[in-house]
């Protein structure tokens, strides 16, 4: 049995690790990236976004093939084509 530990060196403890770093790291991003698709993904009218730029506006029109863009009003009155992928966050009403 100790030969067999002693063969396989450091490998346990790198396999380890990986299983460490995935658990805290990588796997909670995952998780915020699928919670943010699925966030972009039901977007609606009127609803209040910022932006990754710090925009703060209300969507009030979709464009383009599969709704890619956005139209949002900030509340001077102009009007701006965004990307869906360049909101952040949601707004409370």
């Amino acid at each position: 049995m100790e030969n067999i530990l002693a063969s396989l060196g450091a490998l346990p403890m790198f396999l380890l690790m990986f299983l460490v770093l995935y658990l805290l790291l990588i796997r909670p991003q995952i998780k915020e990236q699928k919670e943010k698709q699925l966030m972009i993904e039901n977007l609606k009218k009127d609803s209040r976004v910022v932006t990754r730029g710090g925009l703060v506006g209300k969507v009030v029109d979709f464009q383009g093939k599969e709704n890619k863009y956005i139209i949002l009003d900030n509340e001077s009155g102009s009007k701006i084509k965004l990307l869906k992928s360049a909101v952040s966050s949601l707004l409370e009403k």
